[in-house]
């Protein structure tokens, strides 16, 4: 997966604009092209009893989180042991919550891993795949879970033929993103990251540390897409410690990453699971607390794409007077950055609801909040109708 670093570099400077036009000029059509008089029904002008005056201020917004959340998470896993596929999987299936998780690409399948005299069980492709297909993001944690950063390590190995062998195994799964093994990276491992990659996840397992590293809370945007700090949540970390941690970066309207390993079931400890294990009980509390907090929790190819979208697009608005057309684009590739943004409008005056249609008359999910419409969608240069009704 190769993304243009110029367009990168621009997103992450912020010299990409988030923009508001009033007015949007419809292209001129080429000679030649057949005239349509009769646009589609749910195009149409809406009566003039819903009129929009021409000076109108919509105070169109993108979100800065998806949905208007203050703040965004993304539950991520280390290694690929069974455990992750046995019990921490379950608990995000049942709070309905989508979790990334980071294999070890060669050591999947191979039964058990001695990590440094520790022996750890490993899941399989078909537990792998079975995560997949629920929703989950596969990423990759290299191919041999070696420091990337040692003299005579092959970083094409460990960063390309990993995502290769992920997707070799795994049916319908494009492997988006990375995380640095030992929580360890270098200026020239992301420069060959960002060849494979749209952004790599780092971390750290010390709670004093998370804040002196890596930018500390994750600026927005994070000040390195590929060493995005995350918080290694471990079993000797008490609840108020990585707690203190989370409002941090919430009060910071920022993004909360963390970095499990090992989950245990909930008739006990056994033996193989991953490092530093948390009770199944511990782990399902550790999720609640996000989603009761109130954060955006997606997965980090998820919110990556998110912060690349909005600082890249540009939200336009065509007045019509008794028609109201908006369009959201960017210049990023659409093949790949294809989530939907969430943008609101005001409502105009007399308009005590709107709805929303794609290029297709499809309904586009919106809602109606404190006299703005709240829409999401994907910036794709499609024109939206807003109807007032």
């Amino acid at each position: 997966m190769t993304i243009s670093l110029q367009a990168k570099k621009k997103i992450l400077a912020g010299i990409l604009p988030v923009l508001l036009m009033s007015c949007l000029v419809p292209p001129a059509q080429n000679a030649g092209e057949e005239q349509n008089d009769e646009p589609p029904l749910f195009s149409a002008e809406f009566s003039s009893d819903y009129a929009i005056p021409a000076d109108f201020d919509f105070e169109g917004e993108i979100a800065r989180w998806y949905g208007f959340r203050e703040a965004a998470a993304s539950i991520t896993f280390d290694d690929g042991t069974y455990d992750q596929y046995s019990t921490a999987w379950p608990v995000l299936e049942e709070k309905g919550i989508k979790g990334t998780f980071y294999l070890a690409a060669g050591l999947i399948g191979t039964g058990d891993w001695d990590d440094h005299g520790t022996v750890r069980r490993m899941m399989n492709w078909e537990q792998a795949s079975q995560i997949a297909a629920s929703g989950h993001e596969i990423g990759s944690h290299s191919l041999n879970h070696v420091d990337v950063t040692a003299p005579g390590v092959d970083l094409d190995a460990e960063l390309r033929e990993s995502r290769k062998l992920i997707e070799s195994q795994i049916p319908d799964v494009s492997v988006e993103t990375f995380c640095w093994p030992h929580w360890r990276e270098t200026d020239k491992t992301v420069e060959a990251a960002e060849e494979e990659y749209l952004s790599a996840r780092s971390g750290n397992g010390i709670i004093s540390y998370y804040y002196s590293r890596k930018g500390g809370i994750p600026s927005d945007p994070p000040e390195n897409m590929y060493a995005v700090n995350a918080l290694g949540i471990l079993n000797s970390h008490s609840d108020s410690d990585w707690q203190k941690v989370a409002e941090d970066v919430y009060r910071e309207k920022s993004w909360f990453v963390t970095s499990f390993h090992g989950v245990e079931p909930a008739d006990g400890p056994t033996e193989g699971t991953g490092w530093s294990p948390l009770s199944r009980d511990v782990f399902s509390s550790a999720v609640d607390y996000l989603i009761d907090r109130g954060f955006w929790i997606d997965t980090f190819a998820a919110v990556s794409k998110y912060i690349y979208e909005r600082d890249a697009s540009l939200l336009h608005l065509a007045n019509g007077g008794t028609s109201l057309r908006l369009t959201l684009d960017n210049s990023l590739d659409k093949g790949i950055y294809d989530r939907e943004l969430t943008v609101s409008l005001n409502l105009p005056p007399g308009w005590e609801t709107a709805s929303a249609y794609g290029p297709g008359g499809d309904r586009v999910l919106s809602r109606i909040d404190s006299g703005k419409i709240i829409i999401d969608i994907v910036p794709d240069g499609q024109s939206v109708f807003i109807k007032p009704y």
